[in-house]
């Protein structure tokens, strides 16, 4: 930043999930709000997906690709289908989806008024931002890869982000988009507790993959090593202090990943409720687990209901 602000062109890398996602984390760093809003000049991410093969594909008509055309009102041109030549696959080489953000005036501003969170960073890049699932959208819809390769790549996110986009309701979160000898390829919900028999008791009433971590700071290397992470779920017994000091911990560390959250209430915890309920998190009971409610909150929790 001290050299960019010197007028040189300064390119480097930074891990978050998305581009969006780097300016709260570098605030994190305890980078100057201003000087970040005098040196940057966008962020730019990208994934790579596989391209359909040009031999074999065929016209769309999975449920998969319906669901697409509900919320973009465009259906993909292909699916894949699998020949010799891309190996029986259906896919043939690789190409990027990319996401963009731009400084603007009004990113300026809201940097120097104290902004940080993901929604008004949202809104102040209006028009200057381009979304991993409009730019995968623009692949699909041209025929260069399917929205089953796109999910794999990004998560039920892709949905979720296409939908808002859209002004659509998220409808379906979990295609099967994997046969039954590749079901570690499912979306995971990430649980972070020291209790393994919680995560067992998760993954029994979910149709997502559990993954369990013992801390946040493992929660953060795990989402920067994997794709697959749609939600984060949190034990309450993982709370030593003040509840209200853990929450800082948690948002410290996992803001930028632009995850949502369901806390699991362990008993004794009727002031750590009212604290969630005062600020809108959503929580269920552990006595709820292994229950409906459970597979029921996941799934406002990813359709953003509160």
């Amino acid at each position: 930043m001290q050299a960019a602000l010197t007028g040189h062109l300064v390119l480097s890398t930074f891990h978050t999930n998305d581009a969006l996602g780097t300016i709260p984390r570098l605030l994190d760093l305890n980078l100057d709000a201003s000087v970040l809003a005098d040196a940057l000049i966008g962020v730019v991410s990208q994934r790579l997906v596989r391209c359909l093969c040009e031999v074999c594909r065929q016209p769309p008509w999975l449920a998969v690709e319906e669901e697409f055309q509900r919320i973009t009102g465009e259906l993909p041109a292909y699916r894949p289908v699998g020949c010799e030549q891309c190996g029986y696959t259906g896919y043939h080489g690789r190409l990027p989806i990319i996401e963009y953000v731009e400084m603007t005036a009004g990113l300026r501003q809201a940097l120097l008024n104290g902004g940080r969170s993901l929604a008004t960073l949202k809104e102040a890049v209006v028009g200057h931002r381009r979304s991993m699932a409009a730019s995968a959208k623009a692949w699909i819809v041209s025929g260069m890869t399917t929205p089953q390769e796109v999910q794999q790549v990004l998560g039920v996110k892709f949905w979720a982000e296409l939908a808002e986009e859209h002004g659509k309701p998220a409808g379906l979160l979990n295609f099967d988009v994997g046969s039954n000898n590749q079901a570690d390829r499912r979306m995971k919900v990430l649980l972070l507790s020291t209790d393994a028999e919680l995560a067992a008791r998760l993954g029994a009433a979910l149709t997502y993959g559990v993954a369990r971590v013992d801390d946040e700071k493992a929660a953060v290397a795990y989402i920067e090593q994997h794709g697959d992470v749609i939600a984060l779920v949190l034990d309450s017994g993982l709370c030593a202090g003040p509840f209200e000091d853990w929450m800082l911990g948690l948002r410290t560390a996992l803001a930028s990943s632009g995850l949502p959250g369901l806390f699991v209430l362990r008993e004794g915890t009727q002031a750590f409720q009212t604290l969630l309920d005062n600020y809108g998190g959503q929580h269920i009971g552990i006595e709820e687990v292994p229950t409906d409610a459970l597979a029921a909150a996941v799934n406002r929790l990813l359709q953003g209901i509160h």
